[in-house]
């Protein structure tokens, strides 16, 4: 089915870097080489993405709240919910 194929393309194409998850909020979030950050929920819907220019080193939740923390290209970003 159509819908089968749509949700296959949003997995990663680039190797992973990192893989972090909220429970309070029930929200999976990962990372790759290619610079691609994406957010899924529990049920593994693509809900996100977020895309950098270069490598995204690694990714996790820096609060229940959602916050999310992105370490590339020797800095660290912080992306509120």
């Amino acid at each position: 089915p159509v819908h089968d194929l749509a949700e296959k393309q949003k997995e990663h194409e680039a190797p992973l870097t990192a893989l972090d998850y909220n429970k309070k909020l029930g929200l999976t979030i990962t990372s790759d080489e290619s610079g691609v950050v994406r957010i899924w929920d529990q049920d593994k819907k693509f809900l996100r993405e977020i895309s950098f220019p270069h490598k995204v080193d690694s990714v996790c939740f820096y609060n229940a709240h959602g916050d999310i923390l992105v370490s590339h290209e020797k800095r660290v970003s912080l992306i509120t919910y």
